[in-house]
């Protein structure tokens, strides 16, 4: 069954932006800064483009393309980069071709995240950027999360700060996380030899 993202679009849009708290957007800001102008940043699993918009308040020289596999989403994010119908398992990009990914309340979606994880470490050149956004299951809203989104039959890939970042590790990142209640950022650098 799955959530109907087509039709939810107008409200991921419109109120996708308040989900990102201050500390988790200055987290998206210190992987931005670095890159330099002209990278391409990909928001995978980007929705209506709700984390593309705030990477553009900080970065607006980036080039920035959205992959997203419902078709409904990508209407709305046309209007804030380049859109791409695709999974995050199959990313339509070269090896090396990108400078930072961007995954904003999505991995949870994913159908496998350790091909997704594989794919970011193929399409990132060396020293590349990662920044997740993502819940918590083993705080109580996070847990509440996690269920409800499994009995409306999504995915439901909801992984605690550590067991993210050890697939991180074994994907060839170093990563480095800020948790906030049941919310947390995994930040990441792909690593330079792999």
């Amino acid at each position: 069954m799955g959530l109907p993202f087509g039709r939810l679009a107008p409200l991921f849009h419109h109120l996708g932006p308040r989900l990102y708290p201050q500390w988790a957007r200055e987290a998206l800001g210190q992987v931005l800064a670095p890159l330099p102008p002209g990278g391409v940043v990909l928001d995978v699993g980007g929705g209506t483009a709700v984390l593309t918009r705030l990477a553009q308040d900080r970065r607006r020289d980036l080039v920035y393309r959205i992959v997203e596999p419902q078709k409904g989403m990508l209407r709305y994010a046309r209007a804030y980069g380049e859109i791409h119908q695709a999974h995050a398992e199959d990313l339509p990009f070269g090896h090396g071709s990108v400078q930072m990914i961007m995954v904003g309340e999505a991995l949870h979606h994913f159908v496998d995240p350790k091909i997704a994880f594989a794919e970011f470490a193929r399409v990132l050149v060396p020293g590349g950027g990662l920044f997740i956004f993502e819940f918590d299951p083993s705080c109580t809203m996070g847990r509440f999360m996690a269920t409800g989104e499994r009995l409306l039959g999504e995915p439901g890939h909801f992984f605690t700060p550590d067991i993210l970042a050890v697939m991180a590790r074994e994907a060839g990142f170093l990563p480095n996380l800020k948790t906030r209640g049941w919310k947390y950022v995994l930040l990441g650098r792909r690593e330079l030899t792999s």
